[in-house]
């Protein structure tokens, strides 16, 4: 019995730990300046409360900028996001297309939920790939009509 021979799967099983044990290097990810939130929406005004998704474009963080663009689904069925893919255009900006994993809205936040682009001008430099994660927290708020009578509500 050769325990210890370049045949036996001892020796063979050791080398391959050896080899697998080696960290590989990470590739850099690029970052963008933007972001784009994908939320559910409720409006409220003294006629009517409506419902609707939005991509909201924030450049840089939402805590310290006001939104670049906001964009929303005209259909009413369009109120998930998960599950679909969604195209909006954002004013100014581009058009934004997401691709969001069936069950999305069910995974834990920070969890890779799909990927998205956003297709600008040619000026503004072409089209930017996003991975999206799941949030389900960020709350966004606007008001707006005349004297503030209208409030919107966004989750994102």
């Amino acid at each position: 019995m050769h325990i210890l021979s370049p045949q036996s799967g001892l020796l063979t099983l050791s080398y391959a730990i050896l080899t697998l044990s080696i960290p590989l290097p990470n590739p850099t990810l690029l970052s963008s300046k933007n972001n784009i939130f994908l939320t559910t929406c409720t409006t409220r005004s003294i006629l009517t409360d409506e419902t609707s998704s939005s991509a909201i474009l924030y450049a840089g963080t939402p805590s310290t900028t006001s939104p670049v663009a906001i964009g929303t689904i005209a259909s009413a069925r369009a109120i998930q996001w998960a599950g679909f893919t969604r195209r909006v255009t954002l004013d100014g900006a581009g058009v934004f297309e997401s691709r969001i994993e069936r069950g999305a809205d069910a995974l834990p936040k920070s969890e890779l939920a799909g990927y998205a682009t956003l297709e600008t001008s040619a000026v503004a430099g072409g089209k930017e790939e996003y991975a999206c994660f799941r949030d389900g927290e960020a709350t966004f708020r606007f008001v707006g009509g005349l004297l503030g009578e209208e409030t919107t509500e966004c989750l994102g």
